[in-house]
């Protein structure tokens, strides 16, 4: 088994955009109820979101810092993943408590004061883009700091739509355009949050990573000298960026395995990110390729895909 160095986890990155959200969340929130416009308070609850998901990626990359143990064998990596998880979740209940809302706003007589709610939104706005800067920089190192500017993204666009609607009321006094806009925030939160599942739902199930799958793996270490056949793959996600994959190589009679093991680190497809790789080699005879000690068989899982 072999390991690559830790990733870094942008916490600095997160904390600073996370005070950013936190205190524009709330100056949303009030802005939203003093100037009646639900597409603002729309957007203060994105912005919870996004503060949620901050907390939780700060806290999440903390634990991630622990090293494996003998009750985490792994580490703690995935303690992000299920923070993820649970703010996805979150994100859908505040999708839910924006779209109950709109019906009661509806009622074209209700005062909206789009200027406040104009002037609230662009303060909401620069302060998105400021963590937006903030998490750029630790974009590139981590995939955690990635995932909480897709957020700050979202919530800009979000902020862009509350402006929007401002300034249809105030050319038009058309004031549809307020829930309209919030319809709009809901379908950006429950996007994200729906796609946010999907992943780590993904990784909880110990999913392959996308775009490499069992075949690509099996013919990459088919291809190494020496080695007859492949079978009993095993490659999953213990965390975004952070892979894991098992197999068995049976090899020529008197290959040596030293040799054959550093060939396999050679032949992984670019890209995989493995740190934790375990290649058991079993030798032929010469005359037979034997089964799998396990009792897999010769014909398991990586040759079934070959029917």
């Amino acid at each position: 088994m072999w390991t690559v160095g830790h990733r870094t986890t942008g916490r600095g990155a997160i904390a600073g955009a996370f005070a950013i959200t936190s205190v524009f969340l709330v100056v949303e929130a009030v802005g939203g109820y003093v100037s009646g416009s639900l597409a603002l308070l729309a957007d203060a609850g994105h912005m919870l979101g996004d503060a949620a998901a901050l907390g939780m990626s700060l806290w999440a990359s903390s634990v991630a810092l622990r090293p494996a143990d003998h009750a985490k064998s792994f580490g703690y990596r995935r303690a992000e993943v299920l923070a993820a998880f649970v703010n996805a979740l979150a994100l859908l209940v505040v999708v839910a408590l924006i779209l109950r809302e709109i019906p009661e706003r509806l009622d074209a007589s209700r005062a909206i004061h789009e200027r406040p709610m104009m002037i609230v939104a662009a303060l909401g706005l620069g302060a998105n883009l400021v963590s937006g800067l903030v998490l750029m920089r630790a974009a590139g190192r981590s995939i955690n700091v990635r995932a909480a500017l897709l957020h700050v993204i979202s919530d800009s666009l979000g902020s862009v739509a509350v402006l929007a609607a401002g300034g249809v009321i105030l050319a038009t006094g058309w004031t549809y355009a307020d829930p309209i806009a919030s319809v709009v925030v809901a379908a950006l939160i429950a996007w994200g949050a729906v796609r946010l599942l999907r992943e780590t739902w993904h990784i909880l199930m110990e999913g392959a990573p996308p775009g490499t799958g069992r075949a690509a793996i099996g013919e990459a270490l088919g291809r190494i000298d020496g080695v007859l056949s492949v079978h009993s793959i095993h490659v999953w996600c213990i965390a975004p960026g952070i892979h894991a994959l098992t197999a068995h190589l049976v090899t020529e009679k008197g290959k040596d395995p030293a040799e054959v093991l550093r060939a396999a680190r050679s032949a992984m497809p670019p890209g995989l990110n493995v740190e934790h790789v375990t290649v058991q080699i079993e030798a032929s005879s010469g005359t037979d390729t034997p089964g799998c000690p396990l009792g897999c068989g010769e014909r398991c899982q990586y040759d079934e895909e070959k029917r």
